[in-house]
């Protein structure tokens, strides 16, 4: 049985789930669903390297860096140590090196690995010639491969598209209507933008007894635009053909219910297509309230756009009496 001590279900805009088959233990007589146990794929993306060290943080990778860097250099001086004080030959009689024959071999690792050759310390067995080889082999794979990484990180292209932190509804003549804005915090322009929205639900298909998370598009009066400047309040309006008419909002929060947006354009300057995604739980939705509006006249005439409103909101006004626990 789940433990009672913890949450049902949890679910991250970040986590992907699959179908996990269900067995008697997990659903009560009632076929109500009782277990926490979900996978997920995150721990599988632990392993992929790659895509760790491109959405980590630039101070992350750095610090990563160096702890390589550093680990390379112990290891390679720790076999040029083994070999013995006679494997680096150095021609400066007065060096203070000559007396820690550990750190002429980390130095000279650090030599060999930068390419530097300062002519002091030079490889004077084979065996050290092998190492030098074999570490310059991997400076070379290792360089390159940490050029990839740093220009591919840097030159990815980034939305600066800021999402409204809660999204709303309120009455708009017979219907309720659900919005979120967005906004453009670049001085340029976003070319053939596009917005797509879905309610993303955890459920039971009782038949089968697997448990799935469902993605049920939502329709958006104007889901795109030929120029995206500053501002886009998006709108799904809640009829009889939307997944969230007459849904009980109990029945969302049990089921994990969370709107997710996906937006896709191209930057004006980068000419680069830029996407942004942001994910709304269904205790960010306000049932009964509206923006604030967010432009101003100044005193010559001209609009001014208040950014500080962008995420304020109101009670909605002579707001209908509705059945409030149902959307």
């Amino acid at each position: 049985m789940g433990r009672e001590s913890e949450p049902l279900l949890k679910y991250s805009g970040s986590i992907s789930y699959e179908s996990v088959p269900l067995d008697s233990s997990v659903m009560n007589d009632e076929g109500e669903l009782v277990s926490d146990r979900v996978l997920s794929k995150s721990t599988r993306r632990m392993k992929d390297l790659y895509f760790k060290l491109m959405t980590t943080s630039w101070p992350v990778l750095f610090i990563y860096y160096v702890f390589v860097v550093v680990g390379v250099h112990t290891l390679f001086a720790f076999l040029f140590y083994l070999a013995g004080g006679d494997t680096i030959g150095n021609t400066d009689p007065s060096s203070p090196l000559r007396e820690h024959p550990f750190l002429t071999a980390f130095f000279f690792s650090i030599h060999s690995f930068s390419t530097v050759g300062y002519g002091v310390l030079y490889p004077e067995t084979v065996y050290c010639n092998v190492l030098v080889a074999i570490e310059l082999i991997f400076q070379f794979v290792f360089s390159a491969i940490l050029t990839g990484i740093f220009f591919s990180k840097f030159s990815r292209p980034r939305s600066k598209v800021v999402f409204s932190d809660n999204a709303v509804t309120h009455s708009r003549r017979n219907n309720q209507v659900l919005k979120f804005r967005m906004c453009n915090s670049r001085k340029s322009q976003i070319m053939e933008a596009q917005v797509r929205a879905v309610l993303a639900l955890t459920e039971v298909d009782y038949d089968t007894g697997v448990l799935t998370r469902k993605s049920i598009r939502l329709e958006l009066v104007q889901s795109e635009t030929l120029l995206f400047n500053l501002m886009w309040t998006l709108q799904h309006v809640i009829d009889e053909t939307s997944p969230l008419y007459q849904r009980s909002v109990n029945d969302l929060v049990g089921k994990n219910a969370e709107i997710v947006v996906s937006f896709i354009g191209v930057d004006s300057v980068f000419l680069e297509t830029i996407y942004a995604r942001y994910v709304y739980p269904i205790e960010n939705v306000k049932f009964g309230y509206s923006f604030v509006n967010v432009f101003d006249t100044l005193t010559d005439g001209r609009p001014v756009f208040c950014f500080d409103r962008f995420n304020d909101i109101q009670k909605e006004q002579n707001r209908p009496e509705i059945d409030e626990d149902f959307i």
